[in-house]
């Protein structure tokens, strides 16, 4: 009995959430890992942003960056779900040069106008979060409720601590 209490208590919990879409790019896996543990705490949905033609070695990163400071995009496969179907969509990108990654600009500039709320999440070697989340912001067309950028160097991981705080400052932005 007590289980089935504490079911219906946190589907009630859920329900006022709203339905939320955790949508990323990760071209190394850093912003993978921190979008799937986002999107577990908050029992969101999975959209990952998958360019057409994926960049691997040093010559590709180094293509990535001069797109990210140009504010080129790149071709992306088409999204499987509308972000007009969620009351919020939270998105991610690894800084390139200290910009956004063009497949994410590219998939924000696709979707403009189809955004109700949104929070933003980069992940990075250094603090260069900032202009990125600009960015996002003018590529969507949206404010964010709340941005955080994840410092991820040689001697850094981002702690399932501090993603926790990200995600329930969401889960509170919904309440």
């Amino acid at each position: 009995m007590r289980l089935e209490n504490t079911g219906r208590e946190m589907e009630k919990e859920m329900s006022k959430m709203g339905k939320t879409l955790v949508v990323y790019y990760s071209r190394g896996g850093n912003t993978r890992k921190v979008g799937n543990e986002i999107a577990n705490i908050l029992h969101a949905e999975i959209e990952e942003i998958v360019p057409l033609k994926e960049k691997k070695g040093i010559i590709d990163w180094i293509i990535s960056g001069r797109q990210g400071m140009s504010g080129e995009v790149v071709d992306i496969k088409p999204a499987n779900k509308n972000p007009q179907d969620y009351d919020l969509v939270v998105v991610g990108t690894p800084i390139w040069a200290g910009y956004l990654s063009s497949p994410t600009r590219k998939y924000l500039r696709e979707k403009r106008g189809k955004f109700r709320k949104v929070a933003f999440f980069s992940t990075a070697s250094d603090d260069s979060g900032e202009r990125a989340f600009k960015q996002m912001e003018e590529e969507c067309g949206v404010s964010p409720v709340a941005v955080h950028g994840f410092r991820l160097g040689h001697t850094k991981r981002a702690t399932k601590e501090e993603i926790s705080e990200f995600a329930n400052k969401l889960k509170e932005k919904e309440e």
